[in-house]
């Protein structure tokens, strides 16, 4: 017997909105994110019901100019998920200005509930012991992006050196945005390698920083030449790591910074306390069993007045910084700068004195680049390289960088102690003067991962600007690789520097591997110039005449033809005609016959693979390198034919019309 079954259409059981601030926090989000900050500053001083919906997203990302005296009140710290420190226009960090920093920013970090980027910017002289601390006081791991450097501003400054911990601090990514260096080469500037002490005191401190994160960084942005910092340690949580600049060259010639070795690290759990509370009179607290709407009806505005906190707490634990003497210093040999010789360090921090633990320094041989100093102007990061008296001299005066160790391959030592790597890029190039042969070399021709069957098992994704054709890299990675990719970045190559891919070198790298699972591949290389080709050099009184006649369709097609599975074709056929010149912005004849033989090339392409679903040409056009793709659908009709359609525009919408 068949049943009727009869349901009622239920009343949604949400209320009606009959004034503005019934509505929910997300409707009213999207209404009031089209106005300035100002504005929505205004319209929060409206009623509490405004404050508690608007006030976390106007507070979302808060900045602190350390020059300025007014520090963000207390008040607003549970709303920041973004904290900017920036030392612009402070010509020295003396040490009361460090300590009133701290102090400010420690006692911030434990009440930021929601942090989850710090950026550190224009700190001249760069991230110091006591400030590296403050970052114990997180509630959770966080992005830390260190926009400064160590390299001082002047010829007499030294080197602030950080020590080891022994417990960690949280961390989940870490970038170091400082991918090239420029030096003044016959009145021009060019790409240069880092010149010792820097590289070595920059390798050194990076280390310190990533080695008190090692269980909980899931993502590094380095430079190149930075990356053997990442030598010795196990990066159990990283899963993506990002390289840009220079590739790290195996021998370097200047004072190295020897970091000590660490003992066992605690991990991270919660924040610690290093000090007693604090008065409450002098540093009132929030307490977490009070609700934020209630926290928020406190909050008298105008908002824009910052408090300014002036007590600085005595019971922080003065840390002070080793710092190598620079040429013209008092000190002795052996002897470590310190404004307070006999200051107790915390029990979390090493001490790098002490016999078979110092920092020890060799002395220069010669250097590759230029030997005339470059001008202080042309560059925020000097190459520079800066007399450093020695702690203690080694006898060999060549002295070897990270990489050049007893170990026969230490890139793939460090990519060996990260298992659960995901993501690689890999945006490195060469510099004019680096050692021959050319190009980057991860495991060389005699050297096998100590476990090839598990090497980096989990990648799906790998970027490579430059390889050399002798690297074994390809053939260890796994079959379950989903993106591979000889990129060309920089898409312009800073002056003084290069890629060494070429045709027979890619071709010499892909014949090695294997990857079934693979559903990206784009692949650049390089031909120096047209007299490169073989018929252009054998025919050049024929130049003339074949101008414009220029096809690598035949290439294309014969590729696209064999792989039955690809859906979209990116390709950049590299016309002679666009050889040398930059991205254009306006279409003119010229350019207009350009596209249109693009267009040409890309049907010609498709008619030898009519399953792909979209295919692209570079067009150069623009100032952005991700947006010179010309990209079309491509479209069958009921009789089989193939054309080719632009894809919809992206819609806009105007909310001021």
């Amino acid at each position: 017997m068949a049943r009727i079954v009869r349901k009622e259409v239920e009343e949604s059981s949400t209320p009606l909105a009959r004034n503005l601030v019934d509505l929910n926090d997300d409707v009213l989000l999207i209404i009031f994110e089209y106005l300035n900050h100002e504005d929505r500053l205004k319209v929060s001083t409206l009623c509490q019901r405004l404050r508690v919906a608007l006030l976390p997203r106007i507070f979302r990302a808060v900045g602190w100019a350390s020059v300025a005296s007014d520090f963000p009140p207390r008040e607003l710290w549970s709303f920041v998920q973004i904290f900017s420190v920036s030392g612009y226009e402070i010509p020295e960090f003396t040490p009361p200005i460090r300590q009133d920093i701290v102090a400010q920013i420690r006692a911030a970090f434990a009440g930021m509930k929601r942090l989850t980027t710090v950026i550190i910017d224009d700190i001249k002289g760069g991230l110091w012991p006591e400030l590296l601390d403050a970052f114990s006081m997180l509630p959770s791991a966080c992005y830390l992006e260190l926009g400064s450097h160590w390299e001082p501003r002047q010829e007499d400054e030294a080197y602030t050196v950080l020590r080891p911990r022994r417990r960690s601090i949280p961390l989940a990514s870490f970038r170091f945005p400082f991918p090239f260096v420029y030096a003044t080469v016959q009145d021009a500037e060019q790409a240069a390698r880092r010149r010792p002490p820097g590289l070595d005191h920059e390798i050194h401190n990076i280390r310190t920083i990533l080695a008190t994160a090692a269980e909980t960084l899931s993502f590094v942005y380095l430079p190149g030449e930075i990356f053997p910092a990442m030598h010795g340690s196990t990066w159990s949580a990283l899963t993506e790591l990002f390289l840009e600049g220079l590739w790290p060259v195996e021998k370097t010639s200047g004072p190295i910074v020897k970091a000590p070795s660490i003992p066992p690290r605690e991990p991270f759990s919660q924040p610690r306390p290093r000090q007693p509370a604090e008065p409450a009179d002098e540093h009132p607290s929030v307490h977490e069993d009070e609700s934020e709407a209630a926290a928020l009806a406190e909050i008298t505005l105008p908002v824009s007045t910052l408090v300014s906190p002036t007590t600085v707490d005595e019971n922080i634990p003065k840390v002070e910084a080793f710092i190598l003497p620079s040429k013209g210093s008092k000190t002795t040999e052996g002897e470590v700068v310190s404004e307070s010789s006999t200051a107790a360090l915390p029990d979390d921090l090493i001490p790098v004195s002490g016999e078979g633990n110092g920092l020890s320094v060799t002395t220069a041989s010669k250097t590759t680049i230029n030997e005339s100093p470059p001008s202080p102007s042309s560059s925020s990061l000097s190459t520079t390289p800066r007399p450093v008296e020695s702690l203690g001299v080694h006898p060999d005066s060549s002295a070897t960088s990270t990489l050049s160790s007893s170990e026969h391959s230490p890139l793939l030592s460090i990519f060996e102690a990260m298992p659960h790597l995901r993501i690689v890029k890999m945006h490195l190039v060469h510099q004019m003067e680096d050692p021959k042969p050319m190009g980057g070399v991860i495991c060389a021709s005699d050297v096998l991962p100590k476990s090839p069957t598990t090497f980096l098992r989990h990648l799906t994704q790998f970027q490579v600007t430059s390889l050399s054709p002798n690297d074994r890299t390809l053939e260890f990675l796994p079959a379950s690789l989903d993106f591979l990719s000889f990129s060309r970045h920089p898409y312009m190559l800073p002056w003084g520097t290069f890629r060494a891919q070429t045709p027979s070198s890619v071709l010499t790298l892909l014949k090695r591997a294997a990857f079934p699972c693979l559903t990206t591949l784009k692949i650049w290389y390089m031909i120096d110039s047209l007299s490169d080709i073989e018929f252009v050099a054998n025919g050049k009184s024929l130049a003339t005449e074949l101008k414009g006649r220029w096809d690598p369709a035949p290439v294309a097609k014969r590729l696209v033809s064999r792989l039955k599975d690809l859906r979209a074709f990116y390709f950049d056929s590299s016309p002679p005609e666009r050889q040398g010149k930059r991205p254009y912005t306006f279409i003119d004849k010229e350019i207009g016959e350009y596209l249109i033989r693009l267009q040409d090339m890309a049907e010609d392409i498709v008619s030898s693979a009519p399953w792909l679903q979209q295919i692209a040409m570079n067009t150069e056009r623009g100032s952005n390198p991700e947006y010179y793709w010309r990209i079309w659908n491509v479209v069958r009709d009921v009789d089989g034919k193939i054309t080719l359609e632009d894809p919809p525009p992206d819609i806009l919408y105007n909310y001021f019309d």
